[in-house]
């Protein structure tokens, strides 16, 4: 069992769902925890197709406890509904209407642009138009989550998440708008406007970017991406014990590497005196590879990463070695142990936790998972950091929400600093581990 969960943070200081939609002063509505809070509450109102409900309740209940949110039973999207909504809500809205029933497999030959292009207007409205806008996500919004009150039928609750989703695609804000776009992919996989909204903030370096190549990666399962992973010789000496790893789309990052951030700190503030520094740092391309032919449960890119992993610690690392990972980075370090890569400890940073790449608990002596509430790119991954729970020897650190998305800030100096999860880490969780032996 996990020891020494964290309670909520003030910092967090997120609006429930019917508040964060209804809303409509700009200065409030605006703000990061308003944001989060309506982008949490897109993701947990209707399941991906396909997946177990036990896993649902586990991936969803986070946001259904702090945002007040009751999932809508799985349902197709009815586009004769969609479009009206649509085109009541202006001259924007009339505009994404005529692309809404068209799906992405219809698109024109390469050359069409107004998919594109549209999207970058989204925001571009008339006060008129904001206002119809949230005069739409305010009215479903009440009708779905209104404190005390029974949900309606069956047909009613679609209808409403249909309208909250759908004028969501127009929100003012484009962390909501991406949120949105995940949405209808569950109900209508192969929306061309979802689609070209995903697309345009994936290409983005920033948060919002982040979190939109997180929820193409499950939208599209089907793909395969071509593994690679850095290292050769070693380069590095002082008996080096513990490594930094990242995440899916840090791989060109810098945090990570001995000239970044995190790792200097980590050094300098003697919390891993002697992380790998050498030219050869592990690293990895980040990219998945789900094959459903065989097992759409498995992701064999990051197996394959884990195994890697696995063999580069045996031969740069002083066993048993430390791990620190990130994201992903988190989830092939507990699947290093699975091919029975023996470690110290697993520290591990926002983790993407799934079944899967849970660690074996002969092979590790103790886990500290260290996360924010209401992580947007671990919801849309639908990962499910309880499962962490039932493992022997894992203690939990929750640090205060801040950002859009709230997972950038766990491999943040200076939030570590703030939460003094540096003194934490080393002189308590480290101490509690022992020696190397």
């Amino acid at each position: 069992m996990a020891e020494g969960t964290g309670s909520r943070a003030e910092a967090d200081d997120l609006p429930d769902a019917r508040e964060a939609f209804s809303t409509v002063e700009p200065g409030r509505r605006e703000t990061d925890p308003y944001q989060a809070a309506r982008a949490g509450a897109l993701l947990a109102l209707v399941p991906p197709r396909g997946s177990r409900p036990a896993d649902d309740g586990l991936a969803d209940q986070e946001a259904r406890e702090l945002l007040g949110v009751e999932p809508v039973a799985e349902f197709d999207v009815d586009r004769a509904q969609a479009v009206s909504v649509l085109t009541d809500l202006g001259e924007t809205g009339s505009r994404v209407a005529r692309l809404f029933s068209t799906p992405s497999e219809a698109r024109e030959p390469p050359g069409t642009t107004e998919p594109f292009e549209l999207v970058q207007d989204l925001f571009a409205r008339s006060t008129t138009e904001r206002a119809s806008v949230h005069a739409a996500q305010r009215e479903a919004a009440t009708q779905l989550f209104a404190e005390g009150r029974e949900r309606a039928s069956e047909q009613s609750s679609r209808d409403a998440a249909t309208q909250l989703i759908v004028a969501s695609l127009l929100d003012d804000e484009a962390l909501v708008r991406v949120a949105a776009s995940a949405a209808i992919l569950r109900i209508d996989p192969r929306n061309m406007v979802a689609d070209s909204i995903l697309e345009a903030a994936s290409r983005a370096s920033d948060e919002i970017g982040e979190f939109a190549r997180a929820i193409l990666v499950n939208a599209r399962r089907y793909e395969h991406r071509r593994l690679e992973i850095e290292g050769s010789e070693a380069t590095a000496g002082a008996n080096p014990d513990s490594v930094l790893v990242h995440g899916t789309w840090a791989r060109r990052g810098n945090w990570w590497r001995p000239s970044g951030d995190l790792h200097k700190f980590l050094r300098t503030e003697n919390v891993f005196p002697r992380l790998y520094a050498g030219r050869d740092n592990f690293a990895w391309s980040g990219d998945f590879s789900f094959q459903p032919w065989v097992n759409p449960e498995r992701d064999w890119n990051r197996e394959q990463a884990a195994s890697h992993l696995a063999w580069w610690a045996e031969r740069r690392l002083t066993p048993p070695p430390d791990m620190i990972g990130h994201s992903y980075g988190g989830s092939i370090s507990m699947l290093a142990t699975q091919v029975e890569k023996r470690v110290r400890g697993l520290l591990l940073l926002s983790p993407a936790v799934h079944r899967t790449c849970l660690p074996n608990p002969d092979f590790y002596e103790g886990i500290l998972l260290v996360r924010t509430r209401l992580d947007l790119v671990l919801l849309a991954d639908r990962s499910k950091p309880q499962l962490l729970h039932e493992l022997p020897r894992v203690t939990e650190r929750i640090l205060p929400r801040r950002g859009k998305t709230g997972h950038s800030e766990t491999h943040d100096p200076p939030t570590w600093t703030a939460n003094r999860l540096d003194e934490f880490v080393r002189d308590e969780w480290l101490d509690s581990l022992g020696d190397r032996s």
